[in-house]
């Protein structure tokens, strides 16, 4: 964002005229294209005002291969981000190979009620993980898992999230599990309660694990 400022600033100076010379080829084309689509829209009879400060600094910080990434995810008023997988991507982990592990465990929000015996939750709030396998429970911390994704998305500025970085390997003691989420959310550090509402306050959060209780036998 620092480079498309500074771009914009030059350029709003005679059009560019500092660094015109290092980006004629491109200043060229635009200036081009830009009376092109003058000359085909309404312009209701004006004459062609040139080449805009604006259109000029964006074909240049589009030839550096740089663009406008805006911080979504610090919306004030948004509680959660909610990323999950592609389209093209949802359920590409199937096949699943379960030969090494005892369960196949639906993984759910703190928000949702038990779907089984045996399943998952995680506390987004909190940043954990808790296996509930019949009477055994075990907590971990997901907070690393969560850093990363967030840092995807910052990268990004996508809330579309490749497959494989939506998958979570946890081994303990008494447990080894994978995770396959679809959706996850994770907590907006800059929300504002004053500024939100309930439909701002609500997380969405699917997936599947495999389990292995390392007491038993596979």
């Amino acid at each position: 964002n620092e480079i498309i400022s500074e771009v914009r600033y030059i350029c709003e100076y005679r059009t560019c005229e500092k660094i015109r010379p290092l980006f004629e080829q491109v200043l060229t084309a635009a200036e081009e294209e830009n009376k092109k689509q003058w000359d085909t829209s309404s312009s209701f009879g004006r004459d062609y005002s040139g080449l805009s400060a604006w259109t000029a600094a964006t074909a240049i910080n589009k030839t550096m291969g740089v663009q406008q990434r805006y911080e979504n995810d610090y919306m004030t008023y948004q509680k959660y981000i909610h990323v999950s997988t592609g389209y093209d991507e949802k359920k590409s982990y199937l096949p699943l190979d379960i030969s090494e592990y005892n369960t196949l465990m639906t993984v759910v929000g703190t928000n949702t009620s038990a779907p089984a015996a045996s399943f998952i939750s995680v506390d987004i709030d909190n940043e954990t993980l808790t296996v509930r396998d019949g009477a055994n429970t075990e907590t971990f911390s997901i907070s690393e898992f969560i850093g990363k994704l967030r840092a995807i998305h910052r990268s990004t500025n996508s809330y579309s999230i490749p497959q494989d970085k939506l998958e979570l390997s946890l081994v303990s003691e008494n447990h080894e599990i994978r995770i396959f989420f679809e959706s996850f959310s994770y907590k907006n550090p800059k929300y504002d309660a004053k500024k939100s509402n309930k439909y701002n306050s609500s997380y969405s959060l699917k997936g599947i694990a495999l389990v292995k209780n390392k007491k038993q036998s596979p």
